[in-house]
């Protein structure tokens, strides 16, 4: 993910290039040139701004004292201070919410799921 915006930057440079080489149009390259650099941007500004949101979630959970367990029967599992299951992925593939997160964390960590879905 992060040298995704560095690999668009290269494209756009060589696209631009190859596009003034065989069409000796100066316009034309530099408009490539340009949408390129504006797409690098984009994903650097994209990149930034979702590792923020899941540091503000980390720092969301530690507040909580969640810890992570291993366990047999589940792939995943967060547990509250008190060793109470809040979250787990079992091994069939199945999400149970427990105990259950905070709204609030909830919903923050299904809106991150929903846009990593997306830049995929």
């Amino acid at each position: 993910m992060e040298y995704v915006g560095l690999a668009i930057g290269v494209i756009s440079v060589v696209l631009s290039c190859i596009c003034y080489l065989m069409t000796s149009n100066f316009a034309l390259s530099i408009t490539q040139l340009v949408v390129g650099l504006v797409l690098t941007i984009q994903s650097f500004v994209a990149a930034r701004n979702t590792k923020c949101q899941i540091l503000k979630i980390n720092k969301k959970i530690d507040e909580l004292r969640v810890s992570y367990i291993d366990s047999p029967e589940y792939l995943y599992a967060m547990v509250d201070a008190e060793d109470h299951v809040i979250f787990c992925v079992r091994r069939d593939g199945t999400i149970d919410w427990a105990l259950g997160v905070p709204r609030p964390i909830r919903k923050e960590i299904e809106r991150l799921e929903k846009k990593i879905d997306e830049q995929k």
